[in-house]
C-alpha cells in the first residue's frame, strides 16, 4: 500500500477530526467500553479549541492513500510524541510506523534526549515495537469515564538529561543468570521472599515462570496472596561491566544501578559499588 507524508495544514483540520474519531469507535471496542469509546471520541466535537491548539501546537504530521488523510501524529518539543491515529481501514498497515519514523527524525534533529507519550491499551503495543517502555501508569478521567494509560518513554540519546553523566566504572561485574524475568506494565509476578542481602528487592518468578530479582518500588506487592503487579515495565538484564568501562546511570533502585554503556547499546543493572558515588544522575521517570 503506497503512502505520502506530508506536514499538516489548517484545512486539515476536520479530515484529522475525522481520522480520530474513526480509530476510537472502530478500534476502541477492542479494549474499551462502550461508554468509554463515546466519552473518547468527544473530544474533537465537544473541544474543538483544545482539539486544534493540542495538533498544532507542533509538528503534525498526515500521512495520506490515494490523496485523502488516513493517519496523523504530531511531535511537541522538546519531547512529547501526540496522538498517532489512524483510520481503522487503514490500522496495522503501516501508517502508525512511516509517521514515527519520520517525527522520530525531526525529534533527533531538535535535539530530544528521549521520546515521551501517553498510550492507551490499544497503542502501548505499537509503542512497545517502537522501543518505548512504560515508566508509570496513571487513570485519568474524560467526559465522566476514567481510563488507564500509560505514561511511556524512548531514550534517543546517552547522557544528560535522557541519562546521568557518563562514570567510570570502579569495580567490575559479570552477570550472574543466563535467563532473567521480564514484566511488563500490570502483569502480575509471583513473591517467593524479600531478599536480606539486597534490601528493598524480592525474589519471585515472572508471569512465564523465570526466576529473579524485583525492585519493590516497581510493584504493587499483595503479601497475603503472595503476588506483585508491576507498576511499569522491568526486565531484569544484569550488564557485564569491567573497571574503567563508562556508563550512564538510568536508573537507581535500592543499590542497584540500571546503566547503559557509553556507546548505548547496551542496558542493564549493575551493583552499586561498581561506581563512585553518583551524584546529577537522571531518573528514568515521567516528568
Amino acid at each position: 500500500m503506497n503512502h505520502t507524508l506530508r506536514p499538516a495544514t489548517e484545512a486539515d483540520l476536520p479530515a484529522l477530526a475525522a481520522i480520530y474519531i474513526d480509530a476510537v469507535r472502530t478500534l476502541g471496542p477492542e479494549s474499551y467500553s462502550e461508554r468509554q469509546v463515546d466519552a473518547w471520541a468527544k473530544w474533537p466535537s465537544e473541544e474543538p479549541d483544545a482539539f486544534r491548539d493540542r495538533i498544532f501546537a507542533g509538528d503534525a504530521w498526515v500521512a495520506e492513500i490515494d490523496g485523502k488523510p488516513a493517519a496523523f501524529a504530531v511531535f511537541t518539543a522538546p519531547d512529547h510524541l501526540d496522538f498517532l491515529y489512524t483510520k481503522g481501514e487503514f490500522a496495522r498497515r503501516g501508517l502508525a510506523t512511516a509517521l514515527h519514523t519520520k517525527l522520530e527524525i525531526i525529534a533527533n534533529a531538535k535535539g530530544a534526549p528521549f521520546l515521551r507519550t501517553e498510550a492507551s491499551y490499544l497503542s502501548r503495543p505499537v509503542f512497545n515495537r517502537f522501543g518505548y517502555r512504560v515508566t508509570a501508569i496513571e487513570r485519568v478521567e474524560r467526559f465522566g469515564e476514567t481510563f488507564t494509560r500509560f505514561l511511556m518513554r524512548k531514550r534517543l540519546s546517552v547522557g544528560p538529561p535522557a541519562t546521568g553523566p557518563a562514570v567510570a566504572v570502579i569495580s567490575e561485574h559479570e552477570a550472574s543468570f543466563a535467563v532473567t524475568p521480564v514484566v511488563a506494565a500490570e502483569e502480575n509476578v509471583t513473591v517467593r521472599r524479600f531478599d536480606e542481602n539486597n534490601p528493598g528487592w524480592f525474589s519471585g518468578s515472572d508471569p512465564r515462570g523465570v526466576p529473579g530479582y524485583f525492585p519493590a518500588a516497581w510493584f504493587q506487592i499483595d503479601e497475603i496472596q503472595h503476588r506483585a503487579s508491576a507498576l511499569r515495565d522491568y526486565a531484569a538484564v544484569e550488564l557485564n561491566v569491567g573497571v574503567g568501562d563508562l556508563v550512564h546511570v538510568i536508573s537507581t533502585v535500592n543499590n542497584w544501578h540500571l546503566v547503559v554503556t557509553a556507546d548505548g547499546l547496551h542496558e542493564g543493572w549493575i551493583p552499586g559499588d561498581c561506581l563512585p558515588p553518583v551524584t546529577d544522575s537522571a531518573d528514568w521517570q515521567p516528568a
